[in-house]
């Protein structure tokens, strides 16, 4: 049987028992735990950065060695009429060009003429 006094002990017992605490979302130490890098500010990985282009450095140093025998290979090819390498190498030399878009009406140059339709169907008709 439930009297004031033991009514007051079990008030007693859970008030002095130790609740769980609410965390915000994110706050709970066990998650803050979770954030924390596995190294210290001088154990800390040293990215090596973007990767080395080797290709890139031979063909920069062929070009730079052999000056004059690229310009001779380059303008035989281009005096041959070698469309594809004129087209290279004047896209590299003066910049590709912005290709341009046309957008006209009739052949007179008129307005775009546009046209919209709504129809309606009966749904009970079949």
């Amino acid at each position: 049987m439930k009297t004031a006094q033991t009514i007051e002990q079990h008030k007693a017992e859970t008030l002095s028992a130790d609740k769980p605490t609410k965390y915000k979302p994110g706050m709970h130490p066990n998650s803050r735990a979770n954030l924390v890098a596995p190294w210290t500010s001088e154990t800390h990985p040293i990215s090596p950065g973007r990767p080395k282009d080797v290709a890139g450095d031979i063909s920069r140093a062929a070009f730079e060695n052999n000056r004059e025998n690229i310009y001779k290979a380059v303008t035989e090819k281009l005096l041959a009429g070698d469309a594809y390498a004129f087209s290279v190498h004047a896209d590299r030399g003066y910049g590709k060009l912005k290709q341009g878009y046309v957008h006209s009406g009739d052949e007179e140059g008129g307005p775009i003429q546009s046209e919209i339709i709504i129809k309606f169907f009966d749904a009970n008709s079949g």
